[in-house]
């Protein structure tokens, strides 16, 4: 069995606006990694060719970027 809590319905189209406008949107999850991949890009931060690295970070490994690779 598993339980999935939906994403809201103005998340995606919001991810969309702000990646139209230049904005680089990324996932910061206290969440296990692959779950965040996966919703991700199902609400559309990540395409399946774009490297899960630049998009996807535990709190832990955002924290340990620079503050030149965070912008």
């Amino acid at each position: 069995m598993a339980i999935k809590d939906p994403c809201r319905a103005e998340v995606a189209p919001s991810i969309a606006l702000c990646k139209s406008a230049g904005i680089s949107v990324v996932m910061i999850t206290g969440d296990a990694k692959a779950t965040a991949i996966a919703i991700a890009k199902e609400i559309g931060i990540m395409e399946d060719w774009q490297d899960e690295q630049k998009c996807c970070f535990t709190g832990a490994e955002f924290e340990q970027l620079s503050a030149d690779e965070k912008v």
